[in-house]
């Protein structure tokens, strides 16, 4: 974990430190801790103290203590984490020569295991369930948490494929299924205060908005992304901080960019980024590189992440790495 001012970096399990304090989640259950939300006042305000030169400070590395598999996202409860996760038995394949699109995309299907994965704060595994279709539909996108449920999009792991979104019991973690749609969608964040789902597809270019009405669901919206900082991949909702004109949620994640080399050669790095985004205009309030690395490397924004305020600070919890991670 981090806090506010660093040179050290982590292999996933991170946080990180600044400033806020609590406004009451709406339909809380009594027994699981507030969202981010309810925190989304200090959150915002500490995040808009940040910039490029801004320094973390690791607070605290846990090892998990099991196979992480490729995480997507996370959601601290008290204690307790969850964690999104896909195990990929068979990786996709690019359709050959580059370029080609069959049926709307440009790989195979592959084959894996979407995971929802609990584990305490010392990095033991509480609970492992399995979140996919059986077939195609594997690979389960960011996690975010309204102080009741869990929600999560499991998907193709392809562009422009479907996805199915499910509801979660953050104790039990069983699954209810929502709604599917036929767009790949990663990152997602329930608006308690307009009653609807935000789904970010691949690469996060493209936000939808559906209307949840009792058991039935309509997509609202579509915007466009302006922002081509990172690709989002995993988010939180934090209500409508105070002075923003709608409701914000902070994500994280990453670009894959490439530059020539000094031999003429193409080198290609990550840049990770983190923002605080308007639900209704996908427009970022802020946002920022964040060039924190795992052991492994990994650009610490890479997949899950986190955000709290814990002893005045902004604190971010993060997981990067595949398979041995932190």
């Amino acid at each position: 974990m981090f806090s506010h001012s660093l040179r050290a970096v982590i292999g996933a399990l991170l946080a990180i430190t600044l400033i806020a304090a609590p406004a009451a989640a709406r339909h809380r259950a009594p027994d699981l801790p507030p969202p981010p939300a309810a925190q989304g006042d200090r959150i915002a305000s500490a995040f808009a103290k940040l910039s490029r030169s801004t320094s973390w400070q690791l607070v605290e590395k846990v090892p998990l203590r099991f196979d992480a598999h490729h995480p997507e996202g996370v959601v601290r409860l008290g204690d307790r984490y969850v964690l999104s996760t896909v195990e990929v038995i068979e990786p996709t394949q690019r359709y050959q020569p580059p370029g080609t699109i069959i049926d709307g995309t440009d790989r195979t299907p592959g084959k894996g295991i979407g995971h929802l994965i609990a584990f305490d704060r010392e990095g033991n595994l509480l609970a492992d369930q399995r979140v996919d279709d059986g077939a195609n539909i594997y690979h389960p996108g960011g996690l975010d948490y309204d102080g009741r449920h869990l929600w999560v999009a499991v998907a193709e792991y392809r562009p422009n494929k479907p996805s199915i979104i499910f509801r979660v019991d953050p104790t039990s973690l069983a699954t209810t299924e929502v709604l599917r749609t036929p767009d790949h969608i990663g990152g997602i964040a329930h608006d308690t205060r307009r009653d609807s789902l935000v789904g970010l597809n691949w690469g996060s270019r493209t936000a939808y908005t559906w209307k949840l009405a009792g058991h039935r669901t309509k997509l609202r919206d579509t915007s466009v992304n302006p922002s081509h900082l990172v690709d989002y991949q995993d988010c939180k909702y934090l209500g409508r901080p105070h002075r923003f004109e709608h409701p914000a949620m902070l994500c994280g994640g990453i670009a894959g960019l490439r530059h020539g080399g000094p031999a003429g050669d193409m080198v290609s790095y990550d840049l990770g980024g983190v923002a605080i985004v308007d639900t209704v205009s996908m427009r970022p309030f802020n946002e920022l590189p964040f060039q924190e690395y795992t052991d492994q490397r990994q650009v610490a924004t890479r997949n899950a992440i986190d955000v709290q305020i814990v002893n005045g600070r902004l604190r971010l919890y993060l997981i990067a790495d595949d398979d041995e991670s932190d």
